[in-house]
């Protein structure tokens, strides 16, 4: 039996945490690994998946312990194995260093933007890199930004897309909370459902949810967007901009702002298209989810992970940005309905045979293990790089601010 510590940044309803959860819950259904979880702070949320973490794992919050408290609790714990989700945690993996002195991976799922807005993080990618025995990356994207950006060896990234749990659900039961939401949203039968799922920010294309309706609504096309997860938490300026723009422009009935819900099926299944909007996203695990419900996706180009499973057969990939070629497809699919209901074929499939937990969680435990023992032959005294940033010896206060500062671009 081996025992690995876990890293969560946060415990908010996002992809990263989702898929560790997912990843955790395999490990606990099918192996005797004992798996112990530092979550770094709860987030913006207040935590929503803290409770589903402790279902499958021992866990602790870090910013509720002091420095002290945390060096004797990983003192006392045997570990075989460090993972870190995600690269942003940085600043805590330099204290467990202090104290452990076993091999490391870290599943990375940032690009460049937030691997530049993380304090500390790219002034210490060599520290990172001679600290790490191994890298996951979400996607190509993920790991050619790390070779060509960021001066890690390519030899050192595997390729694990990110996965998601793929529920049956009772179609009874889905479909009549569907027709729910259509009948309180007043959604005739016959108008299209274009769904949007994320956070509301800038680099979520947040701000182009208005030039997309205006651009279809000159097409007299009948149709609604249904923006999940739309609330001032994680950007209040941006919220108000563009809530106020959609009042302005006349579209208070063609796009629909709705706050996050986490029961959020009943919406998947109602969208007919799925519009990723994102200007850089690792590998959104939105797209996977629409996917399931059979929705076809159009996404942009050189925005990261979307067109590596969009490809050419269960969507399109239109041009970085450009608002009239995406409002084009919408129209294509819009007219045939058979080609829609084609390519959302393919995406169902595609995500049920290469992105389901099932699938890729027994890849990533077959890659720890095999870490795991080829750790006898790792002198890690010959970790001595120096950790290059001003705030690694101020305390856990400052962790938890340069946290707070980068917890909403991820």
């Amino acid at each position: 039996m081996h025992r690995i510590l876990f890293i969560s940044h946060n415990a908010t309803l996002t992809g990263a945490p989702m898929v560790l959860l997912n990843l955790l819950k395999w490990l606990k259904q099918n192996t005797d690994t004992e798996t112990i979880l530092l979550v770094n702070e709860a987030g913006y949320d207040g935590g929503a998946l803290l409770g589903k973490f402790s279902e499958v794992a021992e866990t602790y919050v870090v910013e509720r312990m002091t420095d002290h408290e945390l060096y004797n609790f990983i003192a006392n714990k045997k570990i075989d194995l460090i993972f870190s989700n995600t690269i942003v945690n940085i600043h805590l993996l330099n204290k467990l260093f202090n104290v452990l002195q076993v091999p490391h991976v870290c599943f990375v799922h940032e690009l460049e933007t937030v691997i530049k807005e993380c304090k500390g993080l790219k002034e210490n990618m060599e520290w990172i890199d001679e600290n790490t025995d191994m890298f996951l990356a979400c996607s190509k994207a993920v790991k050619e930004n790390l070779v060509v950006n960021n001066g890690i060896e390519a030899e050192k990234i595997n390729v694990i897309q990110e996965f998601i749990e793929i529920k049956k659900h009772d179609p009874q039961v889905i479909n009549s909370q569907t027709a729910q939401i259509r009948s309180k949203l007043n959604i005739p039968n016959d108008t299209l459902v274009l769904g949007v799922v994320g956070a509301t920010q800038y680099r979520k294309g947040f701000d182009l949810l208005v030039p997309i309706a205006n651009s279809l609504k000159s097409k007299n096309l009948s149709f609604k967007i249904l923006v999940v997860g739309a609330d001032a938490t994680t950007d209040a300026v941006m919220y108000d901009r563009v809530s106020t723009d959609i009042k302005k422009a006349g579209l208070k009935e063609h796009v629909y702002l709705i706050p996050p819900d986490l029961d959020i099926d009943k919406y998947y299944n109602l969208f007919d298209i799925f519009l990723m909007l994102s200007r850089e996203d690792p590998f959104p695990l939105v797209n996977l989810h629409a996917a399931s419900f059979g929705s076809p996706i159009i996404c942009f180009n050189k925005s990261g992970g979307s067109p590596d499973f969009v490809e050419n057969d269960c969507g399109f990939v239109v041009d970085y940005l450009n608002i009239e070629q995406l409002a084009e497809k919408v129209c294509l699919l819009a007219s045939d309905p058979q080609l829609r209901k084609q390519l959302g074929q393919t995406a169902k499939t595609k995500v049920e045979s290469r992105n389901d937990m099932q699938v890729l969680s027994p890849v990533v435990n077959k890659l720890l293990i095999e870490t795991i023992q080829k750790s006898i032959a790792i002198d890690f005294n010959e970790r001595k790089l120096e950790f290059k940033n001003e705030i690694a010896d101020k305390g856990g206060k400052s962790l938890k601010n340069y946290l707070k500062k980068i917890i909403k671009s991820i």
